[in-house]
């Protein structure tokens, strides 16, 4: 089996494709990917990677296809806007010249935001006449509405449209979860459409009793609009006499500046400790002495369908799971004992969070096992390239 896989961002940025397409090499089946040029988190191109120049490498045995874009940027509305374009346009204009040569089966798209990046894929699939599969990650156009980077009606219509003629064009369209299945199948008259949630990373780490009562409380990955931060704000405030709770936030995004200017200017530091994104050795060792870790989730249509990518690795890792937020993830956890829900409206933050903070190491360990286990019966990253595989041969 010949696998071309379209996906905005790839190694050496931190997506689960990365993961995913390692584990399908080893099953023996040749993987491209066609991709840009890496600038996710620091919104520049680096030296080595030119920008407006076509590359070819071979990362673990997946040959990459990187195209011309222009960068993020200052992450600025209108810098995202070109550089999503930038990477559609390349896409059309290049991905058949750079493929025409090579034996694909299938065209795979792993759809991130933009999901309009799928444009590329409805594009070869005619020009190749292979079979597409869009993996749908965020819902659009309702993930703009609900994190308001596009207000006009005029736009968000357009948007639609072309959701529906890539959905339209799709011979399987995979949703990462349930919720998402059910909005597609019923909003596009879609048939052709399955669930397939996100792997996770194992990154198993030791229980260890603390001596200690204070209790950290860690958040991982993206800070952006679909994360209310401003929620952990005013957490931490109501918190500020209680030095048995702290925060530690590490990431980027978006709203990576806004977080750190508000933490200055209403005296957190004590409560939030704010740091960049690390390596994954020293990731590790912030989810060893982290004894909650935390999903935030803002409100709306489309994000409360979303299971955040993070959940799964938050699974292996054993430690039960705060989560801020609604919908679909609020589901899966309560359902599962997988860890507790704050809700602002039921409860009182300082009741809340002295309780948490009294959390049982017996608790700790039954958490420690009830999520190690559900990851490994529904998340492992062989099994999900296994069924992936298998999805894929049933198309035919």
């Amino acid at each position: 089996m010949n696998l071309l896989i379209i996906s905005q961002h790839f190694w050496p940025e931190s997506f689960i494709i990365n993961n995913l397409s390692e584990e399908i090499v080893k099953k023996k089946i040749r993987v491209h990917v066609i991709t840009g040029k890496p600038n996710y988190l620091s919104g520049s191109i680096k030296k080595n990677f030119k920008p407006f120049a076509i590359s070819e490498s071979n990362y673990k045995g997946i040959k990459i296809i990187r195209l011309p874009i222009i960068s993020r940027g200052n992450k600025s509305a209108l810098r995202l806007v070109l550089n999503y374009l930038s990477f559609i346009i390349s896409g059309i204009l290049f991905s058949n010249l750079k493929t025409k040569n090579k034996k694909i089966d299938y065209i795979f798209v792993y759809a991130t935001s933009p999901l309009l990046q799928a444009l590329i894929g409805v594009y070869l699939k005619f020009k190749i006449k292979k079979k597409l599969i869009i993996w749908v990650q965020d819902l659009w156009p309702e993930v703009l509405i609900d994190t308001k980077y596009i207000k006009n009606k005029i736009l968000l219509k357009a948007v639609n449209i072309l959701v529906e003629f890539i959905f339209k064009k799709s011979d399987l369209v995979l949703a990462q979860s349930d919720a998402f299945k059910t909005h597609i199948k019923k909003k596009y008259q879609i048939k052709n459409i399955l669930t397939y949630e996100n792997p996770g990373i194992k990154t198993f780490v030791k229980l260890k009793k603390k001596k200690c009562k204070k209790k950290t409380i860690l958040y991982t990955g993206n800070i952006g609009k679909a994360q209310p931060f401003s929620k952990i704000i005013k957490i931490a405030k109501k918190l500020k006499d209680n030095e048995n709770i702290i925060f530690k936030i590490i990431g980027g995004g978006s709203e990576y500046n806004w977080l750190k200017k508000e933490i200055k200017n209403q005296n957190l530091e004590d409560q939030i400790y704010l740091e960049s994104f690390k390596d994954q050795k020293r990731l590790k060792k912030e989810y060893e002495l982290a004894d909650f870790l935390l999903i935030l989730l803002s409100k709306g249509y489309s994000l409360s369908k979303t299971i955040p990518n993070k959940f799964q690795n938050y699974l292996s890792i054993g430690k039960p799971i705060l989560c801020i937020g609604s919908g679909e993830i609020e589901k899966k956890i309560v359902q599962n004992k997988l860890g507790i829900i704050f809700d602002e409206k039921r409860h009182d933050i300082k009741g809340f969070f002295n309780d948490l903070a009294k959390l049982s190491h017996r608790e700790f360990i039954k958490y420690y096992h009830n999520n190690r286990d559900f990851f490994g019966n529904n998340y492992k990253l062989k099994n999900k390239a296994k069924t992936l595989i298998e999805i894929l041969k049933k198309i035919d």
